[in-house]
């Protein structure tokens, strides 16, 4: 199976249909039940699933969604991470098949089975619920179905009066888009967690780093299914303090205490301050942040950065807004970045400029728009095929080709045209090199999809962008040849 599960990576798609199959029968056979075959049985059920087109994976999600749930109707117990489920390979990125009278009993038998897996708690419930996220992303629930997965999902014992459901593994802006028993609950009882001025968190880093997270995934989250997150005027200025608190924490104070509380061998410092920055990334968009405020939190970015190593780059730019006087010094200082022989602060510089464009091309946002020398220093990272900072720049000129403006690919264009054609040659498989082999198949794959967004945008003709048309035909590595049908992340 672990042979097999290789191989399959190269064969044709067609050739593959069977042994996906094949293999989706094995997961529900009780001969594969022992805990030493579920870690193979899981690789050949992903690789064969990652190999099929998008047009093949689309016609078996229904098969995937109404496969046996772990730990119900005495199907085997879970063995742990490795114990594969069918209903992981699924994302929101794919096509539900329409509801016919052909399909209609496959629908009620999911709906069905989702029911009472959500019904029978532990590792049933954790699994029925992210089908559950799947159906209600595609938006295919009759209303008597979405009535009775609510009931099952907000049952009393697993969500009490002020709770959200437990036992699901979901983050909990997710419930703000599931079924629920009366319109709005979720938002009210999320609002009430995590958005209540009345209910401050203590002042250290793990309490203020968990709020600050929450709130800015669910922001970000509930934009990128066109939803927002309307903040009201007392929840900003809550916010806003939080923001403050954060900004005045020195950290290495709290270190030992969060040590005592966290298991051996991970660091609660870097652990709590990402999650941080992560929450306030989405959050200063969204909020005017008093000037005095904004200085100490450039301040604190600076520190991490130089002193911690820590990504802080999108908190400079977060505060601009509240900030116009130091756009010069942040273009300098994340420039100084990009072109760093560290490659760590390269691609925290690069993901800091990806986070500025987004945000700045927003509607609703009033960031200043980066420099047309910052954007020219990605062109350079792919011409010069930097080897720290070059996958995040290949995905921000995928970005630019896709959702920019023409000032930006421009600015970009022809260096990136000139790194392609020379990617196209030192990306080949048969040449021999020095490093991580593992990296060249994900490389390859960013640059198939970076020519196909510009060729989507007129420029199928430059020579280094037609090579790399052609190579995505018949490329050995499914990332590389379904770059065709994926879309940009």
């Amino acid at each position: 199976m672990e042979v097999m599960s290789r191989l399959v990576l190269r064969l044709d798609p067609k050739q593959v249909e069977s042994i996906f199959d094949a293999t989706l029968g094995y997961y529900g056979d009780d001969r594969f039940t022992h805990r030493y075959l579920m870690f193979p049985l899981k690789r050949l059920l992903e690789r064969s699933w990652e190999t099929l087109l998008s047009n093949q994976r689309d016609c078996r999600v229904l098969d995937l969604l109404k496969a046996q749930i772990v730990g119900m109707d005495d199907f085997r117990q879970p063995f742990g991470s490795h114990d594969p489920d069918p209903g992981h390979l699924l994302r929101d990125d794919l096509h539900a098949p329409n509801r016919t009278t052909d399909n209609e009993a496959q629908w009620t038998q999911i709906v069905n089975l989702l029911v009472r897996g959500l019904r029978a708690g532990e590792e049933a419930r954790k699994r029925a619920a992210y089908r559950l996220t799947l159906l209600a992303s595609w938006n295919c629930l009759t209303e008597p179905e979405s009535a009775e997965l609510a009931r099952a999902l907000w049952e009393p014992r697993y969500a009490a009066d002020t709770d959200l459901p437990r036992d699901t593994d979901l983050s909990d802006v997710v419930f703000l888009t599931l079924p629920e028993p009366q319109p709005g609950l979720a938002e009210k009882r999320f609002r009430q967690k995590w958005l209540n001025v009345n209910n401050i968190p203590q002042e250290d880093l793990e309490s203020l780093a968990e709020n600050l997270w929450q709130v800015g995934n669910a922001i970000f989250w509930l934009r990128k299914r066109e939803r927002i997150l309307h903040l009201s005027n007392d929840e900003k200025r809550y916010l806003i303090g939080l923001v403050g608190k954060w900004a005045d924490i020195h950290i290495s104070r709290h270190y030992n205490l969060l040590l005592r509380h966290i298991p051996f061998g991970e660091d609660p410092l870097r652990n709590a301050t990402h999650r941080s920055v992560e929450g306030l990334q989405a959050i200063l968009p969204e909020v005017v942040i008093p000037s005095s405020i904004a200085n100490r939190l450039y301040e604190k970015a600076q520190e991490l950065l130089k002193e911690e190593g820590i990504p802080a780059f999108a908190l400079m730019v977060g505060i601009l807004n509240s900030l116009p006087d130091r756009f010069d010094e942040v273009v300098l200082l994340m420039r100084m970045g990009l072109v760093s022989d560290e490659p760590g602060l390269a691609e925290d510089a690069a993901s800091g400029l990806f986070y500025w464009m987004k945000t700045s091309n927003a509607t609703e946002a009033s960031f200043p728009s980066p420099s047309a020398e910052l954007l020219r220093e990605i062109g350079l990272i792919v011409a010069t095929r930097r080897s720290g900072p070059l996958n995040a720049a290949l995905q921000i000129a995928e970005w630019i080709f896709d959702k920019g403006n023409e000032d930006q690919r421009g600015a970009v264009s022809e260096l990136v045209f000139q790194g392609l054609g020379y990617l196209a040659e030192e990306l080949r498989y048969d040449r021999s090199r020095e490093g991580d082999e593992n990296s060249i198949p994900s490389l390859r794959a960013r640059c198939a999809r970076l020519a196909v967004s510009a060729a989507n945008h007129g420029f199928e003709k430059v020579p280094s962008v037609a090579r790399w048309l052609k190579t995505i035909e018949n490329d050995p590595m499914p990332e590389v040849r379904h770059a065709k049908t994926r879309c940009t992340p």
